[in-house]
């Protein structure tokens, strides 16, 4: 996985954060009492490759958790990933 430098910091980023966790695993972890407010109860994450948007990986965790891991990363590889908060089956 590899972070665009030339991108501003995103406003999301005081919320959400990566972590590397083992060779070819990421943790997406978020702050569960600042977003206390979306009133979520589920994060999907889908990961594709930036280049091809190839090699889906969808993780979905509780959002109480706080985190979720994306495993199966390909080193040097920039992806493309989207998060979407839910309360039951409704974006939030």
């Amino acid at each position: 996985m590899t972070k665009n430098k030339e991108s501003p910091e995103s406003p999301l980023s005081q919320y959400f954060h990566w972590r590397h966790v083992a060779p070819h695993s990421y943790e997406l972890g978020w702050d569960v009492d600042k977003l206390a407010s979306l009133a979520a109860n589920r994060i999907d994450v889908l990961m594709v490759v930036a280049v091809t948007f190839d090699s889906p990986t969808n993780r979905t965790a509780n959002f109480s958790q706080g985190a979720v891991v994306m495993e199966k990363v390909r080193p040097s590889t920039l992806y493309v990933a989207r998060l979407d908060a839910l309360k039951d089956k409704t974006k939030v």
